[in-house]
């Protein structure tokens, strides 16, 4: 057995560990808000008006890092330089994280609100530009690299997206219907995986009134789909076969999405078809585009451990806690909530 499987192996097994205590511990109220950081005070009550730190914004942050670890893992492995790892996925990021914020505000018309859906069809109609452009700013490789990179973007994608739907999870967005609206076969069969969200600052409980209530588990199953679909393209880049990872990770995202937004009851703006459905079949279209016109290089087997030397370089681990705090403060920092604190001395 090689390095590539064990790697695999490993990565399963984080995986599950994370996905399952997600499960069970973040739709509690508990899990909501990480910390609140007193900013004025209210010199009649004594307070101090605070802003909330929130899981929501950590577990995204974690997300992004591990998906962009993984994405420079899998690319270094194939041979490309780590600047060009960087340039692409940071060019990406840089489009990607604005989007989700100004896409959900055009499509929701409401404020702190952030759509994934949005910034990942932002993403896939720049990533094969932007793969060109990282390619020759680096002078690293042709036309025919652009569809690896294209591909270990795909996987990393599904591992953000896997693990960042944990989030969902603990401030209580992007939740399913309640289970009794479904037939008896279904409530027998996901009454024990139901989604019950506590504490009525969870969006669901505040926007819909389903504190407490058994929900269709449509965060738990994304996270699943999403999490397998990533190793299962991963293990199919190692194997060299860039087009058919690429293509598999991109459909499997964007088709699931399509289908997983019927099982939704949050608000996803106007019509039976949302804007972020549609724009999920363009991105789908627009890879198929892509993977039929970029040329495909001849298939090698690639050796993940050439891809996990990266880690022992200093700049790359920086750049990773850099983009964990980058993304941690525009997500993290509640926008609709608050809090206050009265501070007492310990008798």
């Amino acid at each position: 057995m090689n390095s590539n499987f064990y790697f695999l192996i490993s990565l399963s097994a984080f995986l599950a560990a994370v996905l399952t205590a997600g499960f069970i511990f973040l739709p509690r109220e508990r899990f909501q808000f990480l910390a609140a950081i007193p900013l004025l005070k209210n010199k009649k009550s004594g307070h101090f008006h605070s802003r909330n730190l929130t899981w929501y914004g950590l577990i995204t942050a974690l997300s992004v890092a591990v998906s962009t670890a993984f994405f420079c893992t899998l690319a270094s492995a194939y041979g490309f330089k780590l600047l060009t790892c960087l340039i692409f996925a940071g060019s990406i990021l840089a489009v990607a994280l604005p989007a989700s914020k100004i896409i959900a505000f055009i499509v929701e018309k409401r404020k702190g609100t952030i759509t994934v859906g949005g910034a990942a069809f932002t993403a896939v109609t720049a990533a094969p530009f932007s793969a060109y452009a990282a390619l020759k700013i680096s002078g690293d490789g042709n036309i025919e690299s652009i569809l690896p990179l294209l591909a270990a973007i795909g996987c990393s994608y599904l591992m953000g997206e896997g693990i960042g739907r944990l989030s969902c999870l603990s401030f209580g967005c992007c939740y399913g219907k309640p289970l009794k609206k479904y037939s008896k076969a279904v409530k027998v069969l996901l009454s024990p995986f139901a989604v019950r969200f506590h504490g009525n600052l969870k969006k669901a409980s505040y926007e819909s009134g389903y504190e407490g209530k058994k929900l269709f588990p449509i965060q738990n199953i994304t996270a699943v789909i999403y999490s397998v679909s990533a190793l299962v393209s991963a293990w199919i880049f190692l194997a060299g076969h860039f087009k058919i990872s690429f293509l598999l990770s991109i459909i499997t995202a964007f088709t699931w999405r399509i289908i997983s937004e019927f099982f939704r009851a949050d608000f996803r703006g106007f019509g039976i078809i949302s804007s972020y459905q549609v724009m999920s079949f363009l991105a789908i279209i627009i890879c198929i585009a892509a993977a039929y016109f970029l040329p495909s290089p001849d298939v090698i087997t690639v050796n993940v451990s050439n891809g996990l030397i990266i880690f022992f370089d200093v700049i790359f681990v920086i750049v990773l806690q850099l983009l964990f705090a980058a993304v941690f403060l525009f997500t993290g920092i509640s926008s609709v909530t608050y809090s206050e604190i009265y501070f007492c001395r310990k008798k």
